[in-house]
């Protein structure tokens, strides 16, 4: 083990110590076993992908920082999966190219467009006082597809994701406490859409869709999986109609 250690400081040069509370102080391998090494100083961002491969070795580890870099997304998301039980230590995180304290509780994206949303989801993960995100701005429809917006929220539904899109010829947000649809040819393949866009709307009170070419079985199915919302949604009692 000890081998595996010195071969291990030696091509990455960061720094640990096996005091979870004490100064990060260079490693000796005489002293500090690396399967007992509890905290580790990165020294360079690019060192994280290298630490992630010596993840088995370091089965005590508690705390990883990365000093006073400003480590990417993906550099923070790489020590997540690598140690998730291991707190990561970071002054700022880089999401997208600005950065982010790890006690902001808002964060605006509506300059990103759907090939950045992984990355934003590293971001996400990265901020633990997050409760907002910001798809869209000002009711601007965003350049997010409406895909990749619900699966952001699928992974954080804690999360309230502001967010506009044009559904079926109108303008909506994910703020708002009604939607209605009269004679709109959505169909029965256009309620996933529906689906997708009502779990981004946590103040939505009523939802109608009425005459919109929508079978009735379908429909019925549509108004069984909203059944336990119902003191929360308007449910309307007949054939195409939520």
């Amino acid at each position: 083990v000890g081998n595996q250690w010195d071969n291990t400081a030696d091509r990455l040069g960061f720094a640990a110590s096996t005091g979870a509370q004490t100064a990060v102080e260079e490693v000796d391998s005489t002293d500090s076993p690396i399967a007992y090494q509890k905290t580790v100083k990165l020294k360079a961002c690019e060192q994280a992908e290298s630490l992630a491969e010596q993840a088995e070795y370091l089965q005590h580890l508690t705390a990883v920082s990365f000093e006073e870099m400003t480590p990417t997304a993906y550099d923070v998301a790489v020590m997540q999966k690598a140690f998730p039980n291991t707190e990561i230590q970071f002054v700022q995180v880089e999401i997208l190219g600005k950065p982010y304290s790890p006690d902001c509780t808002e964060i605006d994206l509506s300059h990103i467009t759907s090939p950045d949303v992984e990355e934003a989801g590293y971001g996400i993960n990265a901020l633990p006082a997050l409760e907002k995100v910001i798809l869209s701005k000002n009711g601007t429809i965003s350049p997010v597809s409406l895909e990749d917006a619900a699966a952001l929220q699928e992974a954080n539904p804690h999360l309230f994701i502001q967010y506009t899109t044009e559904l079926f010829g109108q303008t909506v947000s994910t703020d708002l406490e009604t939607l209605e649809y009269f004679q709109v040819p959505i169909g029965n393949e256009g309620l996933d859409a529906f689906r997708k866009m009502v779990s981004m709307m946590p103040n939505l009170t009523y939802l109608k869709l009425d005459t919109c070419e929508i079978d009735d079985e379908v429909m019925a199915a549509f108004r069984e999986e909203y059944k336990d919302k119902a003191g929360a949604y308007g449910i309307q009692g007949y054939a195409s109609l939520l």
